[in-house]
């Protein structure tokens, strides 16, 4: 290929990469919106009727609104998480094991064990089981 020509599988790829991008940005939007929208609501309510001060269970009213916009910060790291297809991937063969009743499904654990004996180090390789 001459360089500068159009590549139309990593145009695809590059334009579906931003609609995931767009698809998540919305969905923490909404969530911001959603969760601090009470608490602003409230906070306009008691600047033009200050009596709403002194309607019966108001302390309980505003708890909940303050709570459930301080609770925002809590959710974006499950959003970026569930948004991200490995992750997603990941999670269906772990849970995999308890929904089907093919039984568990085997996956592969890149990781390196470590073994410490009497000063000894043992390095062993943990694969596919």
């Amino acid at each position: 290929r001459t360089p500068g020509t159009a590549q139309l599988e990593r145009d695809i790829t590059v334009m579906n990469n931003k609609k995931k991008v767009i698809k998540m940005l919305m969905v923490v939007v909404a969530l911001f919106t959603l969760a601090w929208l009470p608490l602003q609501v409230y906070d306009v309510l008691n600047q033009i009727f200050v009596e709403i001060n002194y309607y019966p269970y108001i302390n309980i009213i505003w708890f909940c609104c303050h709570w459930l916009a301080m609770s925002n910060s809590c959710y974006n790291p499950f959003i970026y998480l569930l948004c991200n297809e490995k992750f997603k991937k990941e999670l269906r063969l772990k849970l995999s094991c308890c929904f089907s009743h093919q039984g568990p499904r085997q996956s592969v654990d890149y990781t390196n064990t470590m073994l410490c004996r009497n000063g000894q180090t043992i390095c062993r390789r943990t694969g596919r089981s």
